[in-house]
């Protein structure tokens, strides 16, 4: 299998993680953001998995992508299921990850066009 490199320059690219902060395209957020193909929503109050409710996943539900990266911060961390269940009624897939891992698969999954969307805890 031969594998190349996607230089699609799509303005929701990650394209830095690291010290507390997250460059998406050319504006580095220092805070929890949630990105759809509707762009980057940087107003999400989120600073930890414990701290999901049912309204944070406006932005996601205004998009239905078909999946949603929950990146958890530095460790891996699930969410109760009563955190997520609206996304699952919705028929929005959930995969859970720490930061980093969702950031790398965020970029695979838009570069291959799939509909997907990440929560991005700092």
């Amino acid at each position: 299998m031969q594998l190349t490199l996607d230089e699609r320059n799509s303005p929701l690219l990650i394209r830095a993680l690291g010290d507390g902060k997250i460059r998406i395209a050319d504006t580095t957020y220092d805070h929890s953001i949630v990105i759809t193909a509707a762009g980057v929503h940087d107003h999400w109050p989120v600073t930890a998995v414990a701290d999901l409710l049912p309204e944070h996943w406006a932005p996601v539900l205004e998009e239905s992508p078909s999946i949603l990266l929950l990146g958890t911060g530095t460790t891996l961390e699930f969410p109760e299921p009563a955190q997520t269940a609206m996304l699952a009624v919705r028929r929005i897939g959930v995969e859970v990850m720490d930061t980093a891992a969702a950031c790398r698969t965020f970029n695979v999954l838009l570069s291959e066009g799939r509909s997907v969307a990440a929560a991005i805890i700092i």
